[in-house]
């Protein structure tokens, strides 16, 4: 939830493009914890 509401903040300070890329970095970050690796 607390996420969800920082995204859309994100989302609403942030143009479309730079808001995707922030999502694609967020997801790849995401994979790379899972991982357990850097």
């Amino acid at each position: 939830m607390i996420i969800f509401l920082i995204i859309n903040d994100f989302n609403k300070k942030m143009e479309k493009k730079d808001f995707l890329n922030y999502l694609v970095f967020m997801i790849f970050f995401k994979k790379t914890l899972t991982k357990g690796k850097a």
